[in-house]
């Protein structure tokens, strides 16, 4: 599993600032509940049960902001398609204050539903597909909305590849709850052997002249199902349309950029800009203020090496979890690098634990963990 050492200092970004702060101060690091589904849903005025995964904080202080995650699977995969392969994002948003909804769309894994059908070239056939994906989401916002745990005025969606196009469709369409949508390596390629590019960019221009709702597109270079040429006319045929988009092309990621939500390193890289999106708009996620109240915990304020643990706890702070976050108080610790170490994208609690403490005492004694997730905690030995 990958891990976030204080080299990473140089990968540090800094967000803007907000109001939310993730209940610091807690014995124990706020567990995360799941609830399976199915998820009984109206569409077109028939019950639909979806399939899906909730994952929220298991004793929220309040009504929980509405966040969708939407997978997104090639034609001939879809009944493969499983929830839980997207649980560690879900919980990623959790840990953050969402009550994030894994929602598989009709004919996607058991959701209910015929088999979507291929797609066309012709526009108005892609706006149709879309419009129907759009259907599901918006019917499963209302569900959610309807939870006495939920805060129905407050709900984002996150979709990936063709869940991405499912999200813009769905922004076009401006819930008044929806404050933004997150496109992840997004778009619909026609399954025939037609010039389906021209089509795909004239529908999101048609989407942009729809959608009042702010728009974060992250693509990467070496995408090769939706190449970087296509992207950026999709971009700015939504800009044209009048839509509000925020846009980022990554350089390469992996093997293949079309992969870039679920590559460890993709990972890192998009869920620091939704964090910086949803800083930027007082969304529920962590600030910096988070971070300097870790540091004045830690009492790297006046040492002459806050710099560097400024960094490494920032760093920690925009990685992926499960993670936990080690310090040594050994008196006998003597370095040019701040006591600390960290470990990131576990599968569980108890293995970032483990690992976090585990490199720490190969440099130092008196190890303990004092992070976990957004918490701080103590007495973790």
């Amino acid at each position: 599993m990958e891990r976030s050492w204080y080299q990473d200092i140089r990968a540090t970004t800094f967000g803007l600032l907000a109001l939310f702060f993730t209940n610091a101060g807690q014995a124990s690091a706020q567990a995360i509940a799941t609830q399976n589904g199915p998820f009984p849903v109206t569409i077109g005025g028939a019950p639909v049960k979806l399939d899906g995964l909730i994952a929220m904080p298991a004793s929220p202080s309040g009504k929980l902001p509405i966040a969708l995650l939407v997978p997104g699977r090639a034609q001939a995969s879809q009944t493969n398609l499983a929830a839980a392969q997207y649980l560690p994002s879900a919980r990623d948003l959790a840990s953050r204050g969402w009550l994030a909804a894994i929602v598989l769309r009709r004919g996607y894994g058991r959701s209910e539903g015929p088999k979507p059908s291929a797609v066309p070239c012709q526009t108005a056939s892609v706006i149709q597909r879309l419009a129907a994906d759009a259907d599901d989401l918006e019917a499963m916002l209302a569900f959610l909305g309807r939870r006495a745990d939920a805060d129905p005025s407050r709900a984002i969606a996150i979709g990936v590849s063709g869940a991405g196009a499912a999200v813009v469709a769905l922004s076009a369409r401006n819930p008044p709850a929806l404050k933004a949508v997150v496109s992840i390596s997004g778009g619909l390629r026609a399954d025939a052997n037609c010039p389906w590019a021209r089509s795909l960019v004239d529908t999101y221009k048609a989407l942009g002249a729809k959608s009042r709702v702010a728009n974060l597109w992250m693509y990467a270079k070496n995408d090769t199902v939706f190449n970087p040429d296509l992207v950026e006319a999709m971009h700015a045929g939504f800009l044209d349309g009048g839509g509000d988009v925020t846009f980022m092309m990554f350089e390469p990621v992996g093997k293949e950029g079309h992969a870039l939500f679920g590559d460890p390193t993709g990972r890192r890289l998009w869920l620091r800009q939704v964090d910086a999106f949803l800083r930027a708009r007082t969304l529920p996620t962590w600030t910096r203020a988070d971070v300097d109240n870790v540091m004045e915990r830690l009492n790297y304020q006046n040492d002459t090496l806050h710099p560097r643990a400024l960094g490494a706890v920032s760093v920690y702070f925009a990685a992926p979890g499960e993670k936990a976050l080690a310090h040594s108080n050994a008196s006998a610790f003597v370095g040019s690098r701040p006591a600390l170490w960290s470990s990131v994208s576990q599968p569980t609690m108890d293995a970032a634990r483990k690992a976090a403490l585990d490199e720490c005492r190969k440099n130092a004694a008196d190890c303990a963990i004092v992070m976990e997730n957004f918490t701080w905690v103590t007495g973790n030995q």
